[in-house]
């Protein structure tokens, strides 16, 4: 992963390396397309237990270069653009790069049971702490008294 580097900042560690599988055609419309399958085996830290969590990323892209924004507004919603110079050359890492760093999880986390320091089986909700003052407890009888004057 050193070898991306936007990528790697936002993992654990620089260490492992990704695959990709990377094919070049044109649509019905005889537009260039590229698509794709780019994997990983990434470290990344749960924000629940704040440990290492490993984690197998996989994205399938599916990309048609543009030279210009007005080019792009012009794609049908389902083609993804992918802007190149005008001399029309791509770096191959970095479209790994970007679509692996587009398929980060938004949380990372451990599966449930999985952090560590975790309880397991724990269900939050035999956790509650039922002497905890609720100061609006008795709010939803006062209405309903209120309600019944009302209608009478």
């Amino acid at each position: 992963m050193a070898a991306m580097p936007r990528l790697a900042s936002l993992l654990l560690d620089d260490g492992g390396a990704a695959t990709f599988d990377l094919c070049g055609e044109t649509d019905a419309e005889d537009r260039a397309c590229l698509t794709g399958l780019a994997s990983a085996r990434i470290r990344l830290t749960c924000q629940r237990c704040l440990q290492p969590l490993e984690l197998e990323l996989e994205v399938n892209f599916d990309l048609v270069p543009v030279t210009c924004t007005d080019e792009a507004k012009t794609l049908p919603a389902d083609c993804e653009p992918l802007m190149v110079s005008l001399q029309g050359r791509v770096k191959v890492s970095d479209i790994v790069e970007d679509e692996l760093i587009l398929g980060l999880p938004l949380v990372a986390h451990h599966q449930d049971g999985g952090c560590a320091g975790q309880l397991a089986g724990r269900d939050d909700s035999d956790s509650r702490d039922t002497s905890r003052q609720r100061p609006f407890a008795d709010l939803a009888e006062i209405l309903a008294r209120n309600n019944g004057k009302s209608k009478e």
